[in-house]
């Protein structure tokens, strides 16, 4: 339980920074992964082979976007410059250790899409954004997810939920 209230915390914390300053410390990151990996290593269904699936996911989406970015100027495009900062991208590599293969997957893509509502809303009804703070939208939804979890007493690490709702 120690490193889930110590992930919960640090998660806070970039939550905060990212939404003020558009940048985390960097000291956060080594702290979310170690949590993460502590509480997997601990957790009685997590396997490694879900770790290596998960960063492999995270650097195919990263391969994608360069490669995409690439074709559409016409040289090849460094994400980080413009698009993606390291924090965004190193908090993808930190949260891995939380979710087995598919709910990494669904949570990953959800929590893109949850933020890309909560971005439009807010550019709508409040003001323009000139960058989007993704390592705090990830963080909230880490914590969201995580809550909603506990509280239904179910498993970041047990797709049988998923999977039976696809296959019935």
């Amino acid at each position: 339980m120690l490193p889930i209230i110590i992930l919960g915390i640090v998660l806070g914390i970039v939550i905060y920074q990212d939404c003020k300053d558009r940048a985390i410390n960097v000291l956060t990151l080594p702290v979310i992964l170690g949590m993460a990996l502590w509480y997997a290593v601990e957790h009685p269904l997590w396997q490694w082979t879900f770790l290596w699936f998960n960063m492999g996911f995270v650097g195919v989406q990263l391969l994608g976007l360069t490669l995409y970015f690439s074709v559409k100027h016409w040289q090849l495009v460094n994400i980080t410059q413009k698009y993606l900062g390291w924090g965004d991208i190193l908090i993808f590599f930190a949260l891995s250790p939380l979710f087995s293969p598919i709910q990494f997957i669904f949570f990953f893509i959800g929590s893109l899409i949850v933020t890309l509502l909560v971005v439009f809303l807010y550019h709508q009804l409040v003001r323009p954004l000139p960058t989007i703070p993704l390592a705090a939208a990830f963080s909230a939804t880490t914590l969201i997810y995580g809550l909603v979890l506990y509280f239904k007493q179910l498993s970041s690490y047990n797709d049988w939920i998923i999977l039976a709702y696809f296959y019935g």
